[in-house]
Formats: C-alpha cells, sequence, structure tokens
C-alpha cells in the first residue's frame, strides 16, 4: 500500500481551492484535477509500506500528535510544473 503522512485541510481553506480550482479548470489544461475532499497537505511521502506497519505507524503518530498544538497556516500563491505553457501540476503554497 502507498503511504504517506499528512495533515487536514481547513474546510476554510478547501472553499478557496475549490473556488481556484473551478477557474483554473476553464483554462482546458491537460491537468489531472484532485477532488477537493481528496486535497491534504503531505509531510512525508512513505512509498510502499506494508499495511500492519501503516497501522502501527497511524497509532504512534496519534499518540504524538493529540497533545501538540494546531499549526497556523495559510494559502500563499499558485504555481505549476513543469511550465505554464504545458502545466501537469497545479499546487498551491502555504505559509
Amino acid at each position: 500500500m502507498r503511504a504517506f503522512i499528512a495533515v487536514p485541510i481547513p474546510d476554510s481553506c478547501l472553499k478557496i481551492l475549490d473556488q481556484m480550482q473551478q477557474q483554473l479548470k476553464a483554462c482546458r489544461a491537460e491537468v489531472r484535477w484532485t477532488a477537493i475532499t481528496s486535497i491534504h497537505l503531505t509531510l512525508k511521502f512513505l512509498g510502499e509500506t506494508d499495511p500492519e506497519t501503516v497501522a502501527e505507524l497511524a497509532r504512534a503518530l496519534r499518540a504524538v500528535a493529540h497533545p501538540a498544538q494546531a499549526l497556523d497556516l495559510q494559502l500563499s500563491g499558485l504555481g505549476c510544473f513543469p511550465n505554464q505553457k504545458k502545466p501537469r501540476i497545479v499546487w498551491c503554497g502555504i505559509r
């Protein structure tokens, strides 16, 4: 199973991202759009990982994250690659 460590995006930010995505779709670029409900902030991509390891890791991360304070992040700019003429991936920055 492909696994990664991520944090969810607040609904208020998802709403803004959805609006931006709708505007960008009008450009008809060959971009495979991600469903807004699937957008998240990836902290670490783990790659192929044994399901048992994922369950153990999830338990450990919950224990560590539970007492942590929430991050104060803001959406900050858009970009794409490989370039603006033929974008394949569109990203939104954070600060």
